[in-house]
């Protein structure tokens, strides 16, 4: 047998009691030592090779458990149990699921087991157990409701951002189109108001006209205003 294989009682116990406490070191010595080996000692004495091959899995889930080697020492306590159920066997991989924080898994076979021994020494223990797993097991659940809602208020709270930032870059989108638009509208306006402007009294043709005129008229009345009077003859007026 190798060295890892034949640790002292006292190691174990000594192991066991630093994992989970005084309580189930002596829970597993007297359970999982006493009911499951006898049991399987039992029958390997009786030449059953199937008890054989699960005694040889619980002696290594229980080493390895011991070692704090925990997914190995759960693969093991499941085949045991697969090939010879044992009630031992369903608190030994309780305690594994606890070990490794698989508390619902861990919830299931501690219920398992006290169904399964109702009279065992340690059932107290194990519904203490079994009340300490369902109130960690609700905190957490309570836990991840908060924060799959915290996660949920947060997705809503940028949908709405998302929705809110896409309608602010369309209402810019449309001022742009507003304001192109209105210069547009203000360069015809100013197109149409030039076409019909009225021409200033100074640009237009009548006044000057008229202007004209009113020189020429008052030129002409100051030539003839202006002109020397004809000498009168007895012979009459003769323009010279």
């Amino acid at each position: 047998m190798d060295k890892s294989d034949s640790m002292s009682d006292d190691a174990i116990e000594r192991r066991l009691t630093a994992i989970g406490g005084p309580g189930y070191a002596e829970g597993v010595a007297r359970l999982s030592l006493v009911v499951g080996l006898v049991a399987f000692l039992a029958a390997a004495v009786r030449g059953d090779e199937r008890t054989a091959e699960a005694l040889r899995h619980f002696q290594a889930g229980t080493r390895l458990y011991s070692q704090g080697r925990f997914p190995e020492a759960l693969v093991e306590f499941a085949a045991a149990n697969k090939l010879k159920p044992n009630a031992a066997l369903l608190y030994d991989l309780g305690q594994t699921h606890r070990a490794l924080g698989h508390a619902q898994e861990a919830l299931s076979y501690f219920r398992a087991y006290v169904d399964a021994a109702p009279f065992a020494a340690n059932h107290d223990e194990v519904v203490a157990k079994i009340q300490v797993v369902e109130t960690d097991l609700r905190q957490r659940n309570q836990e991840q409701a908060n924060v799959a809602t915290r996660l949920s208020a947060a997705e809503a709270a940028q949908r709405t951002a998302d929705e809110l930032s896409l309608r602010a870059r369309n209402l810019m989108a449309e001022a742009e189109e507003a304001k192109s638009a209105a210069h547009d509208a203000q360069a015809r306006a100013q197109r149409v108001l030039s076409q019909y402007r009225p021409t200033p009294i100074y640009k237009r043709w009548y006044l000057w006209t008229s202007v004209a005129l009113l020189v020429a008229g008052g030129v002409t009345a100051s030539v003839v205003l202006t002109r020397p009077s004809t000498p009168s003859t007895t012979q009459g007026n003769f323009d010279f």
